[in-house]
């Protein structure tokens, strides 16, 4: 189940990607600062939940370091967007 549905995911993620007008190497090319913010903020998130974080199991997002790693690719990506600018060419 969980094979089928990883799948299900990635070729939904082609094909959205592809309907974009971009295909995988150019999308990752425009989003790499905010995929390696991400990232950064996924090991920063995991860190805090292993080493700081509610260990009582009360606190939903730093009980767990795989819920706080998500949480901080979250937090990254999406703050690096922040300050990402489009292109746009004037007529």
């Amino acid at each position: 189940m969980l094979k089928f549905y990883v799948t299900y995911v990635s070729h939904w993620c082609f094909r959205r990607v592809y309907l974009c007008g971009m295909n995988m190497k150019s999308w990752l090319f425009s989003y790499r600062w905010s995929i390696l913010a991400g990232v950064i903020g996924a090991v920063v998130g995991g860190m805090y939940a292993y080493f700081i974080g509610c260990h009582s199991g009360g606190c939903s997002i730093t009980s767990s370091p795989v819920n706080s790693s998500a949480y901080g690719f979250v937090m990254g990506f999406l703050s690096a967007n922040i300050f990402k600018t489009e292109n746009v060419q004037k007529q």
